[in-house]
């Protein structure tokens, strides 16, 4: 199973998911968030669908820590 936060244009996911396939791997793909784009790949699952006019989605994790 190849897990990443977000979908947005696919291509990272759709490059790892080649490498394992082409490798004779059964791979399952999973995503937060998927983005609408007019693609190819599309997750096997996702929690949620977000427009390919959505905003930027910050995740907590990417925000600066106060030291």
């Amino acid at each position: 199973m190849i897990v990443d936060d977000i979908a947005d244009t696919g291509r990272t996911m759709e490059e790892i998911f080649g490498h394992y396939t082409r490798a004779k791997h059964t791979v399952f793909t999973a995503v937060l968030y998927y983005k609408n784009h007019e693609h190819k790949f599309v997750p096997d699952f996702f929690w949620k669908v977000i427009s390919e006019e959505s905003e930027w989605i910050i995740f907590p994790w990417e925000k600066e820590r106060d030291v």
